[in-house]
């Protein structure tokens, strides 16, 4: 699906203390929230019909402040967090990162890092500088890799110990102080590429201050400076999928009297060649009924049913009966379908 540029016609203006003025787009609704953490705030456009983010993103926190647009639910466009130190400036395709991002001293525009994307996935060489414009190192990344990086040394930009496999972050990572001290300022764990559950941050200034921020998929759902037991944050999905047989579809189910819902689509499959979307219900797979399915018993009758698969898909009030025959998908865009169903899921406060 190629996503445009959203073209705001007539919008809403709202102004927050702390923002700039940002504009959403008519079919959407401002929406602003205070974090936990004092002096930070988000503010963003919600689409009426689907209740997904669509338009631009601001978060505002002491020091930082970070700015996307979404187009139905995934970031999609120009992306920039500045703090007080660096700034990272690059772009979003579909929700994944694309082309080259850049790293720049705040104070100065100094380029520290390079960084170059291809479908989310780090492709080509990679580069880095310390302050003084000294190269710190340069390494070429490719598909299929899976080698534990250490990025720069010594006065060099950053160290940051992660795991890159198939080309995108994987496993658990640090990130360390921008100087030959080395000191932790984030450690947490990267899925496919994104950040995914709890993820302790130090101050860089003061080393005493502990935030804790916690990522579904990349979304950010909360900042707290003490976990507690009421708070609650989905751990490592583990590993990545590997390539599978399979018609291309995530359920969901909101409740017991709620129908099974579609929840993602893998791109190229078999049913998003047959049109199924996000949001369709599916109430027949095979000869069963899937009225009273939840996702595991629908992901298990599709095993059942054999090849072709027949499901009776309704998208308002119109219903349809479509074949679907298992094909072999790769697994980063299963992933992918994945991570757009948890973003979609959580990036507006769902649980």
């Amino acid at each position: 699906m190629v996503r445009a540029a959203i073209v705001v016609t007539s919008v809403l203006v709202i102004a927050t203390p702390g923002y700039a003025k940002i504009k959403c787009p008519k079919e959407t609704r401002a929406k602003t929230e205070k974090l936990e953490v004092k002096g930070a705030k988000r503010q963003f456009c919600l689409h009426k019909a689907s209740g997904k983010l669509h338009g631009p993103w601001v978060h505002v926190a002491p020091g930082v402040r970070e700015e996307v647009t979404y187009v139905d639910g995934v970031r999609h466009g120009v992306y920039s967090k500045k703090d007080r130190d660096f700034t990272l400036e690059g772009t979003f395709n579909n929700g994944l990162r694309d082309k080259e991002w850049r790293t720049t001293l705040t104070n100065g525009g100094r380029l520290v890092a390079l960084s170059r994307y291809r479908n989310g996935r780090l492709t080509g060489l990679q580069e880095s500088w310390d302050r003084t414009g000294k190269r710190c190192r340069s390494s070429r990344v490719g598909d299929g890799s899976a080698t534990l990086q250490q990025h720069a040394t010594g006065t060099c930009w950053l160290s940051a110990v992660v795991l890159i496999e198939n080309g995108v972050f994987h496993g658990p990572a640090k990130h360390l102080e921008p100087t030959s001290s080395k000191k932790l300022t984030a450690k947490g764990r990267y899925y496919g590429g994104q950040k995914h559950g709890v993820w302790k941050h130090w101050d860089v200034l003061s080393r005493s201050s502990i935030t804790h921020r916690c990522y579904v998929a990349g979304v950010e759902l909360w900042q707290a400076k003490k976990l507690d037991s009421s708070r609650t944050c989905k751990g490592d999905p583990g590993p990545l999928p590997k390539d599978v047989v399979s018609i291309g579809l995530l359920f969901s189910r909101a409740g017991a009297t709620t129908p099974l819902l579609v929840s993602g689509v893998v791109q190229g499959g078999p049913a998003a060649r047959a049109g199924i979307e996000v949001g369709d219900a599916v109430e027949r797979i095979g000869a069963e009924d899937a009225g009273t399915m939840d996702p595991q018993q629908a992901a298990e009758a599709l095993k059942q049913a054999g090849s072709p698969v027949k499901l009776l898909v309704r998208r308002e009030r119109k219903r349809r009966t479509v074949e679907l025959r298992p094909a072999l998908l790769s697994g980063m865009l299963v992933r992918n379908a994945w991570l757009a169903a948890h973003r979609a899921k959580h990036a507006a406060g769902g649980k």
